[in-house]
């Protein structure tokens, strides 16, 4: 018999944009955003690199709310 799960992932990085808050038919709130991750590493020779990794998160119910309302780009 096989178990059920949780797994569990903490991204720390930036918002590619604004995050978008949106209701399904039943009024219940959705959000989604992107989010990039930059992994900074050295090459075989020392070098310094880093990459980023894009990352489209989705949000349901009180935390959809609150990243619709947080979640986005700084603005002067």
């Amino acid at each position: 018999m096989s178990e059920l799960g949780v797994n569990k992932v903490v991204l720390v990085g930036r918002a590619g944009g604004n995050a978008e808050l949106k209701f399904t038919a039943g009024g219940k709130p959705v959000a989604s955003f992107s989010l990039a991750v930059n992994e900074w590493f050295k090459s075989r020779d020392g070098e310094k690199n880093d990459r980023v990794e894009w990352f489209r998160c989705v949000c349901f119910n009180k935390l959809a709310e609150i990243a619709g309302q947080y979640v986005g780009t700084w603005e002067n």
